[in-house]
């Protein structure tokens, strides 16, 4: 047997030549304590870099790599900044800092400078995923992403390119978008945004997805 974490894998295996009737899915699991946002840890880092209260905090966790599509993502939310001017982007991974002279190129090209808050690398993203408003995943490959089942955990909007198994993980078309699509990217950005404006909740529907399917 050969085991994947995912069909989509295992379906770009099968196609260089694997034989197709020996998979066996078994997708990337986690385990989930009680996880909460945290509104004293989101105060406390709105006061720190100066941000209004009204803030919406959207976020990313990957690396600096070409795979993980970081101008699509910064063109979709300068797209969606001239709709919401009160959203600012967190950027957390290895070679996300200010001294990544390719990326900061890329912002300034954006002109974010004033709405990107580069973090680096953390050892644990826990306390970003606690504050977050909406997650953004603007691969133009995956197999399968734990990112988005570790951000669901924490009931954050989830918005997708359509790579590896994220549409299974997220359960919602309404959330997917093709890669390297910054303006249908930026459009779903905003549908998001219109559904935190309302106060519209998930209602638990990632908690229990992940839950039932993932744990």
């Amino acid at each position: 047997k050969i085991i994947s974490c995912s069909t989509k894998a295992a379906a770009t295996h099968e196609s260089f030549g694997y034989i197709g009737n020996k998979f066996i899915i078994i997708p990337n699991g986690n385990h989930f304590p009680n996880l909460v946002k945290s509104i004293k840890n989101r105060n406390t880092f709105l006061e720190k870099f100066s941000l209004p209260e009204d803030t919406i905090l959207l976020g990313n966790i990957s690396r600096w790599n070409p795979l993980k599509d970081h101008k699509t993502l910064l063109e979709s939310f300068s797209l969606a900044l001239s709709k919401n001017p009160n959203i600012y982007l967190l950027l957390v991974g290895n070679g996300l800092e200010e001294e990544n002279s390719e990326l900061g190129i890329l912002i300034d090209h954006f002109n974010l400078r004033k709405s990107v808050i580069l973090l680096g690398q953390l050892k644990d993203v826990s306390y970003v995923l606690g504050i977050l408003d909406l997650f953004i995943l603007s691969s133009v490959g995956e197999a399968f992403p734990n990112v988005l089942i570790e951000a669901m955990s924490y009931e954050v909007y989830c918005v997708s390119t359509d790579v590896g198994d994220a549409a299974y993980i997220l359960g919602d078309e309404k959330f997917i978008v093709q890669p390297q699509a910054p303006v249908e990217m930026a459009e779903t950005i905003n549908y998001c945004l219109d559904l935190i404006n309302s106060g519209t909740k998930l209602n638990k529907f990632y908690i229990d997805r992940i839950k039932n399917l993932f744990s």
